[in-house]
């Protein structure tokens, strides 16, 4: 609710302390929940995810098993997670994955990313509603784009 929301939106401002360290705690529950609903919808959504992929805002990885289960190869996964209270949880979610590409974790901000044209599928799961400015984020997804790459959206807030 727009609790939640307001509670979000101070963190971001304070990009660390009490905010993020709450939020790594309730977010991966919330996902939990939320993934248990809507799984088909995600598996159908992100069934041809491949190649070089990168996940942003990807909190402790709920998304892994649909890069795992792509019709597609993924060659990579980069897990891209500022918020370092997530990381623990992350890393544990990667290892018990078995994922047969590699994963990789980046916790700076997608506008940080320098490799533009790189990367073959990028996904927003449910996390625009986390970034200050959702155009802008959108825009630098399409130039870290490969030529013909997707941009996938698991979204409640388009």
């Amino acid at each position: 609710g727009i609790g939640f929301y307001l509670f979000m939106m101070v963190g971001e401002k304070l990009k660390s302390g009490w905010a993020w360290s709450i939020s790594a705690k309730l977010i991966p529950k919330i996902m939990k929940k939320a993934d248990n609903r809507l799984r088909l919808i995600r598996s159908e959504l992100l069934k041809n995810v491949k190649g070089k992929c990168l996940d942003v805002g990807c909190s402790t990885g709920h998304y892994i098993r649909y890069f795992k289960s792509s019709k597609q190869k993924v060659t990579s996964l980069t897990m891209l997670e500022p918020n370092k209270n997530m990381i623990q949880g992350l890393k544990e979610n990667i290892a018990k994955s078995s994922c047969p590409f590699p994963v990789y974790i980046r916790t700076d901000y997608l506008e940080d990313i320098k490799e533009e044209g790189s990367f073959d599928s990028i996904l927003f799961g449910n996390v625009l509603c986390e970034i200050p400015d959702y155009k802008a984020a959108i825009r630098k997804a399409h130039r870290l784009l490969k030529p013909g790459g997707r941009v996938y959206f698991s979204e409640h807030v388009l």
